[in-house]
């Protein structure tokens, strides 16, 4: 991580990361007298819940003025609530656009459990039976308001929160 944020002129504060990862961000900023950038980093089109003031008539005025610390970061972490919130809109997508469309490349999202729930949703079965393609959404959204998947991308998270770290306090000591 320290090698990688030498490389950046500012570093992301992004909203779908969890506060121990973002706080490890502004700490790498802080050490390498780095700005920081907030950003939603939305997959479901939710933008603009966090995001970076600065002044600037162009892009590259706006730019410089972070790159110097001249800018404000309104800022949000990844919540349990927020991640079953994004599930739930995922379901949606998957679920309208199995019926529209049956392009699976085109919606797969790179992890792999909601690869598998595109591809379920696509099966030929739920696309010609509107109502078992209802009951496995359902399922879907039952399985997703228990929080218990976030629960465990969170626990995951946190884990890998606290590797990053032990790599940060190595990397201080050379």
């Amino acid at each position: 991580m320290p090698k990688l944020a030498k490389l950046f002129p500012v570093l992301e504060y992004n909203m779908h990361e969890l506060k121990q990862k973002n706080e490890l961000t502004i700490a790498l900023a802080e050490r390498f007298g780095k700005s920081i950038v907030a950003t939603t980093d939305t997959h479901t089109g939710k933008m603009g819940q966090v995001y970076t003031l600065a002044k600037g008539d162009s892009f590259r005025e706006y730019f410089r003025n972070i790159e110097k610390g001249r800018n404000y970061i309104v800022t949000g972490d990844l919540t349990r609530e927020l991640l079953i919130e994004e599930m739930n809109t995922w379901i949606d997508l998957i679920f309208e656009k199995s019926q529209k469309n049956r392009d699976i490349k085109n919606y797969l999202t790179g992890i792999k459990s909601l690869d598998a729930l595109v591809k379920i949703s696509r099966s030929t079965l739920l696309n010609y039976s509107p109502r078992l393609n209802r009951t496995a959404m359902n399922l879907f959204y039952m399985i997703s308001n228990t929080g218990l998947p976030a629960s465990f991308y969170i626990h995951s998270e946190k884990s890998f929160a606290r590797e990053i770290e032990k790599d940060i306090e190595i990397n201080n000591r050379k």
